[in-house]
């Protein structure tokens, strides 16, 4: 996900934000991966697209301290390249 102040640098204004709210789950099942694995392969990388830095993808934990996947989600996020 693109930080906050992204739009801003690019020169234009964000045009979509996705919230995705999650919560812990019992056996910690893999659905917040998969969801933010398929939105992350969408986002354009090249500074030519008309959508590149203009989509913010928001993860909200409802619990947090106690997400495994979440904080496994977050850590990937901020590694790559988006």
């Amino acid at each position: 996900a693109a930080p906050a102040n992204a739009a801003a640098a690019t020169g234009g204004k964000r045009w979509l934000t996705i919230g995705i709210p999650t919560v812990p789950r019992k056996g910690n099942p893999r659905y917040l991966v998969h969801t933010v694995d398929k939105i992350i392969e969408q986002l354009p990388l090249r500074d030519d697209d008309p959508l590149y830095m203009k989509v913010m993808v928001v993860v909200f934990n409802n619990k947090p301290g106690t997400h495994q996947v979440f904080d496994e989600v977050k850590r990937r996020v901020e590694a790559g390249p988006h």
